[in-house]
C-alpha cells in the first residue's frame, strides 16, 4: 500500500463540527445526488459568471451553465414520469 493510499483512506471526509452532504447524499437515489451535483454546479457557474471580465469567457460560462439547466430539466422531467 503507498503512502497516499494510506493517508486517503485514514482522511476524514468531512469536519466533525459541519453537516456533511455526503452523509445526506450517501443513500439517496441517483436522481437526487445528480440533482445535487448540478444545482451545485450552476450556482458555482452564476458566482464565476459575476466575476469574469473577459467577454468570451463569460459567454462560455454562460453556455455551460445552459447546459448543466438542460441537464436538470430532462433529469427532474424523467424522474417525475418515472413516477406515473
Amino acid at each position: 500500500m503507498s503512502t497516499s493510499q494510506f493517508a486517503i483512506g485514514k482522511r476524514d471526509p468531512a469536519p466533525k463540527d459541519s453537516p456533511s452532504i455526503y452523509a445526506k447524499l450517501v443513500h439517496a437515489e441517483d436522481s437526487e445526488i445528480l440533482s445535487w451535483a448540478i444545482k451545485a454546479a450552476i450556482s458555482d457557474l452564476g458566482t464565476e459568471i459575476r466575476h469574469i471580465d473577459h467577454l468570451a469567457m463569460r459567454q462560455d460560462l454562460r453556455e455551460r451553465k445552459q447546459v448543466f439547466l438542460l441537464i436538470l430539466n430532462r433529469l427532474l422531467d424523467g424522474s417525475v414520469r418515472g413516477d406515473r
